[in-house]
């Protein structure tokens, strides 16, 4: 049975990865996909970065909402009502929320992390995120598995322009018997 993790903070940290400590394993400049992070949000908030300093203001963008990541290493699952993504995919999150209707409850989303080899520019060897997205985030329509699961009934399911009573109307024939 698979186990499932539910953690304060989702993040490649909170997943138990340490790209750092996979530096030595991997090629330089080849990626290698260590978790996957999906789920929908609703709203973010930012907030200054631990990686900040007074020459490099750096934000962490605190999303909310409901998440899932898998740690493809060691095969775990963790869930959480709060995400930290890397930031090369957070700037496109935070436009998709941004833009999302009034009336749309959430952004839902899906992302592939990766990490890999590089050489910095003091000469020693460091990693990278890199981050593959297979859709553009979109907004989240709450009734689509709904309506995936009534297709399924014994009777269908396909949205029609017309409606067809299911019960005859008897006094609108007798008001039309009696003009005729």
């Amino acid at each position: 049975m698979e186990t499932m993790n539910i953690v304060n903070k989702l993040s490649v940290k909170t997943m138990n990865l340490d790209p750092a400590s996979l530096t030595e394993k991997l090629e330089e400049n080849k990626i290698v996909v260590i978790a996957r992070m999906y789920g929908q949000i609703t709203d973010y908030k930012i907030g200054k970065s631990k990686f900040s300093t007074d020459d490099l203001p750096k934000e962490d963008v605190k999303f909310r909402g409901t998440f899932e990541g898998v740690n493809l290493v060691t095969g775990e699952v963790f869930n959480s009502g709060v995400c930290f993504l890397p930031g090369n995919v957070t700037n496109v999150l935070r436009a998709a929320v941004d833009s999302k209707a009034d009336d749309e409850i959430g952004v839902q989303f899906g992302v592939e992390i990766g990490a890999k080899k590089v050489k910095r520019r003091d000469g020693t060897w460091g990693y990278e995120f890199t981050a593959a997205v297979p859709k553009n985030p979109e907004a989240a329509d709450p009734l689509a598995a709904m309506r995936e699961t009534m297709k399924a009934l014994p009777g269908g399911y396909a949205p029609s322009t017309t409606v067809t009573p299911a019960i005859e109307n008897k006094s609108a024939e007798k008001a039309a018997a009696k003009k005729g």
